[in-house]
Order: structure tokens, then C-alpha cells, then sequence
């Protein structure tokens, strides 16, 4: 047996949750997360509820696979490195932002994030040098 989230009974969509939360509604989404699919999306989504409801340990657990919680294919650092920024964690969201640019160099949003918790750890000059190599890279992009 593992932790692996089984299926849930009544699905509720990722979408459904985020506009609870965009509303204001963090009681209403949380009550909803064991509803969430046990998707990339839908753990990432449980997570920042968890994080958000004062459980941030659970949450990064919850994206952390391991031989008693396997997980569907997907950048898992991505996700904790985006919940390590969004609950004020900068130098381990910054750990977490460089493993996952290293499973996918090229996205944009990985490379700003890492900006932001550079910038936000107190390494201004990291953050700066960072921005001037993407935007000497494509200029264009926003």
C-alpha cells in the first residue's frame, strides 16, 4: 500500500478551486482539495491549500515522490519551488527553481521565478544578472 492519493469519489475541478480562492473563499477551496485530481495540477493545487492553511511541510510532501508516494510523470521541483516562493521561502525556492530549469531549460516562467526568489534572498545582483542574460537572450519575450 502506498500514500499515492486514490482517485476521489465526487471530483472537483482545479479550476473550480481557483476561483474559490480568487473569490477569497480559502475555507471553501480547502474543504475541496481531497476532491482534487491526483493529476500534477490537482496535487499541486492541494498543496498550496495545505501551504496556505498553515501545513506548508505536508504540502511539499505531497510533491516530493518517493518509494511510498509514487506520482504521475512531472517537473515535481517545479511545483515546490513555486510554493517555496509563494509562502516566503526565497533561498529554497531558489534551490528548488535551479533543479527544476535543469529538467527544462527554456521555461520562461522557471526563469523569472528564479529572478524573484534570487532578488527576494537578498542577491539583487544574482537576480539582475540573470534577468540581463534572458533578456539578451530573446528581447522580445515579455
Amino acid at each position: 500500500m502506498t500514500n499515492r492519493p486514490e482517485p476521489p469519489v465526487n471530483p472537483v475541478s482545479p479550476a473550480e478551486v481557483r476561483a474559490l480562492l480568487a473569490g477569497g473563499r480559502l475555507a471553501e477551496a480547502a474543504a475541496l482539495a481531497g476532491r482534487l485530481p491526483a493529476t500534477p495540477e490537482g496535487l499541486a493545487l492541494r498543496a498550496r491549500l495545505l501551504a496556505r492553511t498553515g501545513d506548508l511541510a505536508a504540502g511539499l510532501a505531497l510533491l516530493t515522490p518517493g518509494p511510498a508516494q509514487p506520482l504521475p510523470p512531472g517537473n515535481w521541483a517545479r511545483h515546490r519551488a513555486f510554493l517555496l516562493l509563494e509562502t516566503g521561502k526565497p533561498a529554497e525556492a531558489g534551490r528548488e527553481f535551479e533543479t527544476a530549469l535543469a529538467a527544462e531549460p527554456a521555461a520562461r516562467d522557471l526563469q523569472l521565478g528564479l529572478v524573484d526568489a534570487l532578488e527576494l534572498a537578498g542577491d539583487p545582483a544574482a537576480a539582475l544578472a540573470r534577468l540581463e542574460t534572458l533578456l539578451a537572450a530573446d528581447p522580445a519575450a515579455p
